[in-house]
């Protein structure tokens, strides 16, 4: 969301968003990557948690959260310093 100013009502819906898909990622346990079965269903969650995500957006904001999604996945597998 960086770059996005929510409204309230906006922020409230997009928390709502979130919990609800976070329900449904596979476990993660850190320091292990995960199987190609549960990395294929977190990409699966993940892709329609920012559908709903987005149809809560304007216009605008769609744009920004395209560059930032799209950023994103230009730097999956990247090392983070």
């Amino acid at each position: 969301m960086a770059g996005i100013t929510l409204t309230d009502a906006q922020r409230t819906t997009v928390d709502s968003i979130a919990q609800a898909y976070r329900s449904q990622m596979p476990p993660f346990t850190p320091g292990q990557p995960p199987d190609s079965a549960a990395q294929a269903k977190r990409m699966e969650v993940m892709g329609k948690q920012n559908d709903a995500i987005r149809k809560v957006l304007t216009p605008d904001q769609q744009k920004i959260f395209d560059k930032n999604v799209e950023d994103m996945r230009a730097n999956t597998g990247r090392p983070r310093p």
